[in-house]
């Protein structure tokens, strides 16, 4: 039986990525990125090691994440005014433009996703991720060691 779900979270993620990426690339963004850009409107700013820290990625994969959205007019960064050797990162009036956008997915993904469950069976699927998440978050030494 444990078998037979892993197969069918599997094909969850795996669907819901391929209905993320699909809108997400229509928006110019990758996945992740939209993650990010939530964060910074909330806490615009942060430094490249903050964001990673945060995201509990490597600082190459930020830096990479924060080029392509630069390049893409999402974000903008600056020298510290007072550390020169600390970069921070802003969001752009283009990013903040494009949350309105992200925002409306978000909550027509949620409808689509969860169509014709209850808020209880929601609420009990919200209760079942967390412990999938902390199982898989307490074991990521099978995964090489890295932080999922």
């Amino acid at each position: 039986m444990k078998q037979d779900t892993l197969e069918l979270f599997r094909e969850v993620v795996k669907k819901s990525m391929y209905f993320m990426h699909a809108k997400l690339e229509s928006m110019g963004l990758y996945r992740g990125q939209p993650k990010m850009l939530f964060l910074l409107d909330k806490e615009d700013g942060l430094t490249k090691k903050e964001l990673a820290e945060r995201f509990e990625v490597s600082a190459p994969t930020v830096t990479k994440m924060v080029e392509r959205l630069e390049k893409n007019g999402f974000l903008t960064t600056k020298k510290d005014e007072k550390d020169k050797r600390i970069t921070r990162v802003y969001i752009s009036d283009k990013g903040r433009s494009q949350l309105h956008e992200l925002r409306d997915f978000r909550s027509e993904a949620a409808d689509i996703y969860f169509k014709d469950m209850s808020d209880e069976e929601i609420e009990t699927l919200n209760t079942l991720l967390e412990k999938v998440k902390k199982n898989i978050s307490e074991h990521k030494e099978v995964c090489c060691g890295k932080n999922v």
